[in-house]
């Protein structure tokens, strides 16, 4: 299923999920348009994201071209738990190949959380929308601002 687009100057970025009977994985596809009829292409046929660092089930969520040419993509985790299942945000730093960079999660194995939107500002920062759990049962919406490599602000 797709979940998002993104396009800047004539290139397509897509994210979405693949469901099997057994697990949910999330997938990336870029492309150029290079005539009206002609496509450079990476990932294409929806390659699994593959992630080395982070376990789980994950629904794509959202995607963003870089200025450095590379992509960041946004992730619902899903872990399994004692209790049932935890919900976390992931993201993913890919390069300009599709291939991760690096990765991380924020969230609690308590809570459910959901991302919904990523981008990258002038400076290089990177912003978050999402919806967290507060104490619970409250859910809210945040922001989540972030440095160049995925970590909390000092």
């Amino acid at each position: 299923m797709l979940a998002s687009v993104d396009y800047r100057n004539n290139k397509f970025a897509l994210i979405g999920t693949s469901q099997t009977t057994v697990n949910k994985v999330a997938y990336v596809s870029a492309f150029s348009i290079t005539s009206p009829f002609g496509t450079n292409r990476f990932n294409a046929g929806n390659e699994v994201l593959s992630l080395s660092a982070l376990q789980g089930n994950f629904d794509g969520v959202s995607i963003t071209h870089l200025d450095n040419g590379g992509f960041l993509a946004l992730l619902d985790q899903e872990i399994t738990i004692i209790s049932g299942v935890a919900r976390n945000i992931a993201l993913v730093k890919l390069n300009s190949q599709g291939r991760p960079i690096w990765e991380t999660s924020f969230g609690s194995a308590e809570f459910e959380d959901f991302s919904a939107k990523v981008t990258e500002l002038p400076d290089g920062k990177i912003l978050v929308l999402g919806t967290f759990s507060i104490g619970g049962s409250q859910l809210k919406m945040g922001l989540i601002k972030l440095n160049s490599k995925g970590e909390f602000l000092k």
